[in-house]
């Protein structure tokens, strides 16, 4: 794989995405998630380049484990929203996803957790916050990472 100047492995978009996750998290707005999102939908890709089609006649015992995490991520409803809020990002083609958020200030009770700030900027899908969405998704992430 060629990569992007000095990030050329899976590994090194990995590590890019954790530190955007911590910037986002300590000071949430636009520009981190955009690129936190963008990161989370490539790193499937830079795992495994090619398309669901390349193994999808095999059984699943037979996945390797690129082949497997691209499988678990393409089923993930997560997955699947960081897709949708990324590739509406570039094509604005999705308006159903557009639908689905919003974004609202200050600490709210039920969303919010203790040590939250009470002026935090809270971005929702389908009325839950991103964070969930991006940490289901790390978590999968993670297990792959963890292997390797």
């Amino acid at each position: 794989m060629s990569g992007f100047f000095e990030l050329k492995t899976s590994s090194d978009l990995y590590q890019k995405a954790k530190r955007e996750y911590k910037n986002f998290c300590e000071n949430s707005n636009d520009y981190d998630l955009f690129n936190l999102i963008t990161s989370l939908n490539h790193l499937r890709e830079w795992i495994h380049p090619l398309k669901k089609g390349t193994y999808a006649n095999k059984n699943k015992s037979e996945y390797t484990i690129e082949e497997l995490i691209h499988s678990n991520l393409h089923e993930n409803e997560n997955y699947q929203i960081i897709r949708s809020l990324c590739n509406n990002s570039k094509h604005f083609n999705d308006i159903k996803i557009t639908e689905r958020t919003e974004v609202s200030n200050g600490f709210q009770f039920g969303l919010n957790t203790y040590g939250d700030s009470f002026g935090q900027r809270n971005y929702l899908i389908d009325g839950k916050d991103i964070i969930v969405v991006i940490d289901e998704v790390f978590k999968i992430y993670s297990k792959y990472f963890d292997k390797i």
